[in-house]
């Protein structure tokens, strides 16, 4: 009871609504829960608190999703990937614990600007290969413990492949899945307390259960394209909010 009455008192409510509305976008499109959540939770947290939040909420959405997508994915890719983010945690843990919670709110913020400028406007073409997939694991257990958004390399590399969407989403889940583990081990490690994020996503939780449920419901009868687009509008105007705010 006192959990429930915890849960409906206004400062849980919206986060909680956040992250119900990123995780059924993640349901329909296939990304999207830590990159839409991180700019709109900001608006609650520190931006320090927000990147280990979003990586414990991003744990238990993996969880739920990889035994059922591990099948399509391209294991040898991830074994490349995780190999790249476990040398890259190190360094991105060296920018989270230099900069203040403003600095690392305008980066995360630049971080997602600059993946939305060149999602839409370059026309990239990447081939699959071992060098290229380490770096981009590398640059992403850099983002992973700078920004907590390690997805943004990911999706630019898988993305721009020719990788069939089933496959890409097996594959970045299941990549998912093992990132965000060893990222919040080298957080443990460099002695970052969970207690208060572990504390929230709690109250969390069932906005991302029923975000994750109602997407896969309704996934066949939305028309994707619309939505995507949708939802590249509402990051910039929670991307460029989050810059004025912190500068402000």
């Amino acid at each position: 009871m006192e959990y429930v009455t915890a849960l409906l008192q206004p400062e849980n409510l919206q986060p909680l609504f956040v992250v119900f509305f990123a995780a059924f976008v993640q349901a329909i499109t296939g990304f999207g829960l830590v990159i839409l959540a991180a700019p709109m939770l900001m608006l609650f947290f520190s931006a320090k608190e927000t990147i280990l939040i979003t990586l414990i909420t991003a744990i238990c959405s993996n969880t739920l999703q990889t035994g059922l997508v591990y099948k399509d994915a391209d294991v040898k890719l991830v074994r490349y990937l995780v190999l790249g983010a476990v040398a890259g945690l190190p360094i991105g843990l060296f920018f989270y614990h230099s900069f203040s919670n403003t600095m690392l709110k305008i980066l995360i913020s630049v971080a997602i600007l600059a993946f939305l400028v060149i999602s839409h406007w370059l026309r990239l073409h990447f081939q699959k290969t071992k060098k290229k997939s380490l770096i981009t694991g590398v640059l992403s257990g850099f983002f992973y413990t700078t920004t907590g958004m390690g997805g943004i390399p990911l999706i630019l590399y898988t993305t721009h492949m020719n990788m069939s969407p089933k496959m890409m989403r097996g594959t970045s889940i299941l990549y998912f899945f093992f990132g965000n583990i060893f990222s919040c081990l080298a957080f443990y490690l460099s002695g970052t307390d969970f207690f208060y994020a572990g504390q929230q996503v709690l109250y969390l939780l069932p906005g991302l259960f029923m975000g994750l449920g109602l997407g896969h419901i309704i996934f066949p009868y939305v028309p994707i394209v619309i939505f995507r687009r949708l939802v590249f509008v509402l990051l910039y105007i929670a991307c460029f909010y989050s810059i004025y705010a912190a500068l402000s």
